[in-house]
């Protein structure tokens, strides 16, 4: 309330076994909660790349498409559209990482 910041929570699962988690405020404070869930969809998938890095050097195959779940239902449609426009440049970097 202090600050301005949302937090943003991310679980990794993995098999259905949670192995990591995350939580933190966000760097920047954002005016609107679309905003927020595009910073943390883009932390989240930069995590989900940096997982699948880790265990690829360990020598754990990994076959098929890593899946991400989100609360927000404009945040998932936005990043699932890849022709939908954004009108605040770094939502649409956030949201282009996303996709």
């Amino acid at each position: 309330m202090i600050t301005g910041r949302s937090i943003t929570g991310i679980l990794h699962l993995l098999n259905r076994t949670p192995v990591y988690w995350y939580s933190k405020l966000q760097h920047a404070v954002e005016t609107a909660i679309f905003g927020s869930e595009c910073v943390a969809a883009c932390t989240a998938t930069e995590q989900i790349l940096d997982l699948g890095l880790t265990l690829r050097y360990l020598g754990v195959p990994l076959d098929g498409p890593s899946f991400m779940f989100g609360d927000d239902k404009s945040i998932v449609n936005t990043a699932s559209v890849p022709h939908s426009k954004l009108h605040k440049r770094h939502n649409a970097l956030s949201c282009h990482r996303t996709r």
